[in-house]
């Protein structure tokens, strides 16, 4: 299940937490868009990840999706330990499992 940011501060103060071997989501999206629902639907088929969902409506966030290319979404930045990759749109369950390892190997 999804926990919702709702404000700047909020993100950066969790982007900062140490979260050990759990690798974090944070999917810029919308509750209108069926490409964000599908994304999480898949994520959540997949244990041992925190999942977080902003909303790009969130004036909080207008200068923040600027200044990273948030045009398109869903648009969601994985982190693992100090290692961060992003992506967009949805993909596969396998597809966010190959990505997962990829990011731990690294």
């Amino acid at each position: 299940m999804a926990t919702e940011i709702k404000d700047l501060n909020s993100y950066n103060s969790i982007n900062n937490i140490d979260f050990g071997e759990k690798v974090i989501f944070f999917k810029f999206g919308g509750d209108w868009c069926d490409p964000c629902k599908q994304l999480e639907t898949n994520l959540e088929c997949i244990p041992d990840l925190i999942l977080y969902n902003i909303d790009v409506e969130n004036d909080d966030f207008e200068n923040f999706t600027v200044e990273n290319n948030i045009y398109t979404i869903p648009h969601t930045f994985v982190k693992y330990k100090n290692k961060t990759i992003d992506f967009k749109g949805v993909k596969s369950v396998e597809e966010l499992t190959e990505l997962i390892s990829n990011l731990k190997n690294k």
